[in-house]
C-alpha cells in the first residue's frame, strides 16, 4: 500500500473531512485515551469549555513533549498530555473518563491483548467509547491481519463485553478516503454505556 500518494493528494488525517463526525460528545467533561497528534487535540480543545479537561495518552514521548510545549505557549491549561500505553490503563480509576476515543490505535493492539484493552476501556469509561478504526465485516472471522495491522470484527468483539443494542458501527462513506484500506475497512464504532 502506497500511503505516500494519500498524503500528496488528500489532506492529512488530522484535517480529513471525517474529523467533523468524530466528536460525538462535544460537551463531556473528559476525553480519554485520545491517541492522536496534537493537531487533533487543538481541534478538540475548541469543542470543550475552559472548565473541562481533555486528556491524551500516547507512547510517543516526542509528540507529548511538543504538544505540552505548544499548549503551555498558547496558555491552554485544560489539556493533559501524558506518555502512556493504550493497553495499560490501570492508573485510571473506574468510570473516571467520560468518553474514550481511539483513532487508528487498536489496529496496533495484538489479538492476544485486545480483549483486555476493551475491558479496561469499559471499566474506565462512564458514558461511552468511540473508535475510528478498521473494521472487518466478515462474520466468519474475529479478525484479519493486513500489512502490519489488526482488523477486528468489532460487532463480534464488542458483543462479548457490551449489550448489542449499545453498539453502533458507521462505515465511512464511499470516496471519503483515497487510501484503499481506509476506504474498505474504515469505520466509526460507537458504544454507549
Amino acid at each position: 500500500m502506497d500511503t505516500g500518494k494519500y498524503r500528496d493528494k488528500k489532506p492529512s488525517s488530522s484535517s480529513h473531512p471525517s474529523r467533523k463526525n468524530i466528536i460525538l460528545f462535544p460537551h463531556e467533561k473528559h476525553y480519554g485515551n485520545w491517541l492522536q497528534r496534537r493537531v487533533q487535540l487543538i481541534f478538540a480543545r475548541k469543542e470543550i469549555s475552559g472548565s473541562q479537561t481533555l486528556r491524551k495518552i500516547d507512547i510517543n514521548a516526542r509528540a507529548i513533549k511538543e504538544g505540552n510545549a505548544y499548549f503551555r505557549q498558547e496558555g491552554i491549561k485544560n489539556v493533559n498530555l501524558i506518555i502512556h500505553r493504550a493497553d495499560k490503563l490501570k492508573q485510571f480509576a473506574d468510570k473516571s473518563i467520560d468518553v474514550i476515543f481511539t483513532d487508528a490505535t487498536l489496529m496496533y493492539i495484538g489479538s492476544d491483548k485486545i480483549g483486555k484493552v476493551i475491558q479496561e476501556a469499559r471499566r474506565v469509561s462512564r458514558k461511552g467509547l468511540i473508535f475510528s478504526e478498521w473494521d472487518c465485516e466478515d462474520n466468519s472471522r474475529e479478525y484479519l491481519w493486513l500489512d502490519g495491522h489488526w482488523i477486528y470484527n468489532y460487532k463480534t468483539l464488542l458483543a462479548k463485553y457490551f449489550p448489542s443494542g449499545s453498539i453502533k458501527i458507521f462505515r465511512h462513506p464511499e470516496g471519503l478516503w483515497e487510501d484503499e484500506s481506509w476506504s474498505k475497512f474504515g469505520a466509526i464504532i460507537e458504544v454507549r454505556l
